[in-house]
């Protein structure tokens, strides 16, 4: 245990000043190396059996070191968002106690925060008996919600398949490409995912949808 503790230890050290070094406008966001040049700096070629837990101090330094400082005051990129302790904290609880959230029995603490993550969630957008999933991003939130829209026309499909229907789905011209991944998966099929113009501030035509329904019933 006390080697244990002394590794993480080190490991948190190294973690704090990466954190604080980020407010520096002197730091690079990222130490850029050609993928070639990388990959003869790191050893990252799999053993037959693995390190001692003082060997993987440095295997965590250079991780930092040629990682992309997305929590620097200078980084300016989508999906990204400055470092959050809480959610540093939260990732190292979860980490420790390495459950899963398949069940109440084995994680019953997180079970209930998911619950009224959920219930939250919900009541934002007016729904007074909603329920709800977390998914891992927003690809797989489009698709489960082309999921949902399927059950409600054709809740047979889950069961028996499309068969004979030929279901056709109705996105805006600026919808992200996903929907099209998620019309493939579903048997949909990508020439039936319909398009629809949208005006100057990028909202989708209630008119054009219309014309596009009429269209696809005729």
């Amino acid at each position: 245990m006390k080697d244990t503790q002394t590794t993480l230890n080190k490991a948190v050290a190294l973690i704090l000043q990466y954190l604080e070094s980020n407010w520096h406008p002197e730091t690079k966001v990222v130490n850029y190396q050609a993928a070639d040049v990388l990959q003869e700096k790191l050893d990252l070629s799999l053993p037959d059996e693995g390190v001692t837990l003082e060997e993987l101090i440095p295997i965590v330094e250079s991780y930092l070191q040629y990682s992309v400082r997305t929590g620097s005051t200078q980084f300016f990129n989508l999906l990204f968002s400055g470092s959050s302790i809480p959610g540093i904290l939260a990732e190292m609880v979860t980490s420790a106690t390495n459950t899963t959230m398949h069940t109440y029995d084995v994680a019953p603490v997180a079970t209930l925060m998911e619950r009224e993550l959920i219930k939250n969630l919900n009541s934002l957008v007016g729904f007074q008996q909603g329920e709800g999933l977390m998914v891992t991003g927003g690809s797989n939130a489009n698709l489960v919600g082309m999921l949902c829209g399927r059950h409600k026309v054709l809740p047979e499909a889950k069961l028996k398949g499309l068969g004979h229907h030929r279901l056709v789905a109705f996105v805006s011209e600026q919808a992200h490409y996903s929907y099209a991944k998620a019309a493939n998966l579903m048997g949909i099929g990508i020439e039936n995912l319909v398009k629809v113009n949208s005006d100057r501030e990028g909202k989708m035509i209630p008119e054009a949808l219309e014309a596009a329904i009429q269209q696809s019933l005729s």
